[in-house]
């Protein structure tokens, strides 16, 4: 869906620490091992209907138009990117976005994503990047074939954001839109640590 898109194309990647350790644990924050991104890192606002990433599944294993089930104003990124750099297994367990801008009715409005949508922008039936021994890094495309081929029953796609409402008489105006990530880790001897991480992007009304 190019013609959702900005000109910029930049993946925004953002590591960062967020000191939950305790004070003698040792252990480094395992929020030090994700990366999320977004791509383009501009893109626009745009009235009319969508597809999520579950409607889209469904069409692929169906072989039917997928149905349109997001509406309102909507914001589309053809890809999320996510990094993981673990020997551990990682859980997704929440995602969710908030969008700023004086254009907006309320000026901030916050979107939860599903749980069924996080899984099918993932590629990942239970949200998880499984163990395993001596890895270095895995990197997740949601708008890739590569967990998303022809025996998965999800569909490359991007990330879409729904239902938003602008205020009225204003054509206009930049969004900032924060996507929040918290999950956890789980190492070999069963120990677990929460992640958390987040990534702004931009979006444009005209």
């Amino acid at each position: 869906m190019p013609t959702l898109f900005s000109r910029s194309q930049n993946l925004v990647m953002v590591v960062a620490s967020l000191a939950l350790l305790a004070a003698c644990s040792g252990n480094k924050d395992a929020s030090l091992n994700i990366g999320i991104g977004l791509s383009p890192d501009e893109a626009f606002i745009v009235p009319g209907t969508g597809s999520s990433c579950v409607a889209l599944g469904a069409a692929k294993a169906s072989d039917d138009p997928p149905t349109t089930d997001i509406s309102g104003e909507r914001v589309t990124y053809g890809n999320f990117r996510l990094q993981w750099r673990s020997e551990a297994a990682l859980t997704i367990v929440s995602m969710k976005a908030t969008v700023k801008g004086f254009g907006l009715d309320g000026e901030e409005q916050t979107i939860d994503i599903p749980e069924s949508e996080i899984a099918a922008l993932l590629g990942l039936e239970d949200r998880t990047i499984a163990a395993e021994a001596g890895r270095r890094e895995e990197t997740i495309d949601s708008s890739s074939t590569r967990l998303k081929g022809p025996n998965s029953p999800y569909a490359p796609c991007g990330l879409q954001l729904g239902g938003l409402k602008s205020k009225e008489g204003i054509a206009n105006y930049t969004i900032s839109v924060r996507l929040d990530l918290v999950g956890f880790s789980t190492a070999s001897d069963g120990a677990q640590s929460p992640v958390r991480q987040s990534v702004t992007a931009r979006a444009e009304k005209f």
